[in-house]
């Protein structure tokens, strides 16, 4: 005999965190959480649900994604005009009739001025190279390290990494003539990472960056 778990569902409400005033619309899209506890279950979602997600529109702000594994943890990430991102790590998901709804606090984005990244590629000659492949990477968390497999190489050669909802930006350039390159318009306040390569350019990667001013 096999006992199959009850069908779970996620239960939530996006309310504006100064007022407490629903958001009536916004996107969800859910992850697989990395806080996993001896009492989870394991379970799957579809995809669609990661990307492109769910666009809602509700009046009270409430909303409800079925079709998961009850007791199994999944990141949740709400977006909306206006607002910044909001990551939960982790939301377990219930069967119909123990699914609470979560109360989801957005703040409003600030705005600013954004910020720009401007630089050189020399060889150990200190001669400009030209024609180098740039990648910059923009995250409001830093990496951990050269071997943070979030920002592995198959994914920045893929392209792939700018998919990911913990990069707010994936921005690609090429140096001119004089080694020079430009990348505009970057999210304030935010950690960089720069990928590189080409004929002339080992491939390589810094972190050696300060915070977008």
């Amino acid at each position: 005999m096999v006992t199959l778990e009850p069908v779970g569902v996620i239960r939530g409400r996006i309310v504006d965190a100064e007022t407490g005033a629903a958001i009536q619309q916004f996107r969800i899209r859910i992850g697989a959480s990395r806080d996993l506890r001896p009492e989870d279950v394991r379970g799957s979602y579809p995809s669609e649900l990661s990307e492109p997600g769910l666009a809602c529109q509700a009046r009270d702000g409430v909303f409800t994604i079925n079709e998961l594994t009850s007791r199994t943890p999944f990141k949740v990430i709400v977006e909306a005009d206006g607002y910044e991102q909001l990551v939960v790590p982790r939301v377990v998901a219930h069967s119909t009739t123990n699914a609470a709804i979560v109360d989801f606090a957005l703040r409003k984005r600030v705005p600013q001025k954004p910020g720009q990244l401007t630089g050189r590629v020399v060889d150990h000659q200190g001669r400009p190279v030209s024609n180098v492949q740039l990648r910059l990477i923009v995250s409001s968390t830093p990496a951990n390290g050269d071997n943070d497999n979030r920002f592995n190489w198959a994914l920045i050669d893929s392209g792939q990494l700018g998919n990911k909802d913990y990069v707010e930006q994936y921005l690609s350039t090429v140096t001119d003539d004089e080694g020079k390159f430009e990348l505009k318009e970057l999210n304030p306040g935010k950690f960089l990472q720069l990928a590189f390569w080409g004929k002339k350019a080992p491939k390589g990667r810094t972190q050696a960056l300060a915070k977008t001013q």
